[in-house]
């Protein structure tokens, strides 16, 4: 698991490419026999299996954007009438609850 997780750099998605590796191994090696070298071969396909989420969760965001316009989803709101982070950030500011009613700022 350790050259997994130094190769692609976090330790969940080392363990789920192990945990993967060998639930592979145990469907394929009864019927196939067991490989000359089954250290080597269960770290190279949980390399494999780490490389191929990595890439996966890489693309998710482009997949899930063309998704959404090719059902024709609303995106995000078009910014000519949208309230700039700094004012909307002062606004909620002004009304925290953490402020006496009489010092917050009326908003209407």
């Amino acid at each position: 698991m350790a050259s997994v997780a130094r190769l692609v750099g976090d330790l969940a998605t080392a363990e789920d490419a192990v945990q993967d590796a060998c639930l592979v191994a145990l469907t394929r090696w009864p019927v196939e026999g067991q490989p000359d070298n089954p250290r080597a071969w269960l770290i190279g396909t949980a390399r494999h299996k780490a490389l191929d989420q990595v890439r996966r969760e890489a693309r998710r965001g482009l997949k899930e954007a063309a998704a959404v316009r090719d059902i024709g989803m609303p995106g995000p709101p078009e910014s000519a009438g949208a309230v700039p982070d700094e004012q909307l950030g002062l606004i909620f500011m002004c009304c925290h609850p953490a402020f006496d009613p009489p010092t917050r700022v009326a908003l209407t």
